[in-house]
């Protein structure tokens, strides 16, 4: 038999076996002789016509197949894929290297209230006991810890990952380094006195009592949830508060991923191969380490001005209180991918057990107390348990504690291949910090109370995150 020349299929399914053998059978050689005649093979553009493109909207020439008719997927200028072209990448070639870089917008819960703030006022009310309209002291709620709005703050996310190879169970692993940081929150919140009374001796206002007999006093009507006989944070003009926080997440994992099945070569009814790897749902799964660096700072800041008989005199306060947080622990978890085309869409959760190291420390210093006659002298004296200098009261408290906390980690996650070496990815994930110390939560009105920390704090925490990933 003679050879086939170059560029014919060895066999088509559904086309003829050749040219001119294709003939009615029976039909005698003209000039019969002891050789068969020379077989000629037809290109596949003749056996299965391709479609003018130039003339779209028009009726396709004589003996032309619509396009609607052939089917099979027709190959790809710039293929999406090293080695599948359905799925974009093939699962039995992973790359040995990717790095996912992401914009991760997080939001920042409030934490537990407590008051810190109150307008405080005399006003006209009933005695059920005198049956008559009295003058009686009252105090609104005006400012707490929750008081102060957290916008989300939009930080760094990376994702670095490492081919290591294929096991004998048929599964790839990698190592990856994760890392997001630093999200950062920094909020205030006042405020302002809404009136300014005058009051001499009496029982009505709080530590009017120690007014000297004769003596005006004029000051702002707010108060605070520390005691009455410091100035500064009571009987104040202004109150503002400010609540800071920063996280930093670190993780180091081991990502195990078993393999589908082989990827398979494709043969459509238009004569094309395509190698394909499988849809469908797929998973893998983590261990590694992980942590997490919590550090808050809440800050009350108060002032006023105190008229006593015509001499004026300035008033403030400062209530600062710091925490530490540093989570250190093990975590596993895993995802569950579905996949179909270039697209995927999945879920993924990850959690473990942490050792937290956590610290506070606590800074209170209110000023200007000699020169209110409603304070305790005795706190600005300077014989004072807790003075520095004189007319100032200061007091530092620090606590330290090693507990254990808990990190748990949700969310949905979606790609999308736009070409060989790029996925767009976008994910929601929800976390959950338990046993840490917050701030706002440390605060404490006992003047002179011992340093303690309350590590009792719980953070749900959502975010959002879209970005690139680059493979080679």
């Amino acid at each position: 038999m003679p050879p086939v020349e170059p560029g014919g299929p060895e066999a088509v399914p559904g086309g003829p076996a050749s040219g001119e053998a294709g003939q009615a059978s029976g039909q005698a050689s003209p000039e019969p002789s002891g050789q068969p005649p020379p077989q000629k093979w037809q290109p596949l553009e003749e056996i299965i016509p391709m479609p003018d493109v130039t003339t779209s909207n028009t009726t396709p020439p004589v003996g032309a197949t619509p396009m609607t008719s052939m089917v099979g997927p027709l190959m790809e200028a710039r293929p999406r894929g090293p080695c599948c072209e359905k799925t974009g990448r093939g699962y039995w070639c992973p790359p040995n290297w990717s790095v996912d870089q992401r914009v991760r917008v997080m939001h920042h819960p409030k934490p537990r209230g407590t008051i810190t703030g109150q307008f405080g006022s005399v006003g006209i009310g009933y005695d059920f006991i005198t049956e008559q309209y009295v003058e009686s002291f009252a105090l609104r709620d005006g400012m707490s810890t929750r008081s102060t709005p957290l916008e989300p703050s939009a930080a760094y996310e990376i994702t670095i990952a490492r081919y290591l190879g294929r096991d004998s169970d048929n599964r790839d692993h990698f190592l990856e380094f994760v890392y997001y940081g630093p999200h950062d929150w920094d909020q205030t919140y006042a405020i302002h006195r809404t009136e300014r009374p005058t009051i001499t001796n009496g029982d009505l206002w709080p530590n009017q009592e120690q007014i000297p007999l004769g003596t005006d006093v004029t000051f702002g009507n707010l108060f605070s949830f520390l005691d009455n006989d410091l100035t500064g944070f009571n009987r104040a003009d202004d109150l503002s508060e400010r609540y800071a926080s920063r996280m930093d997440n670190f993780e180091l994992n081991m990502r195990v991923r078993p393999r589908p099945r082989i990827d398979r070569m494709m043969l459509y009814q238009n004569g094309r191969w395509r190698r394909e790897a499988q849809e469908g749902c797929l998973c893998s799964f983590l261990l590694g380490m992980r942590g997490i660096s919590l550090d808050e700072d809440y800050l009350l800041v108060g002032t006023g001005l105190n008229v006593v008989d015509d001499v004026t005199t300035s008033t403030s306060g400062r209530y600062d209180v710091r925490t530490h947080n540093d989570m250190v622990g093990l975590q596993i978890g895993g995802d569950v991918v579905w996949r179909k085309g270039f697209a995927e869409l999945g879920m993924r959760a990850k959690g473990g057990v942490f050792v937290n190291f956590a610290d506070q420390y606590t800074t209170l210093v209110s000023t200007g107390g000699l020169g209110d006659p409603m304070a305790n002298q005795e706190l600005y004296d300077v014989n004072g348990p807790y003075t520095d200098t004189n007319d100032q009261y200061s007091e530092d408290r620090l606590a330290r504690s090693r507990d254990v906390g808990g990190v748990a980690e949700f969310g949905f996650t979606a790609g999308y291949q736009v070409r060989r070496n790029m996925v767009v990815r976008a994910a929601y994930d929800i976390m959950w910090l338990s046993g840490v110390a917050l701030a706002p939560e440390q605060v404490n009105g006992q003047i002179g109370a011992p340093g303690r920390i309350n590590r009792n704090g719980l953070l749900f925490m959502q975010s959002l995150s879209l970005g690139v990933e680059l493979d080679w």
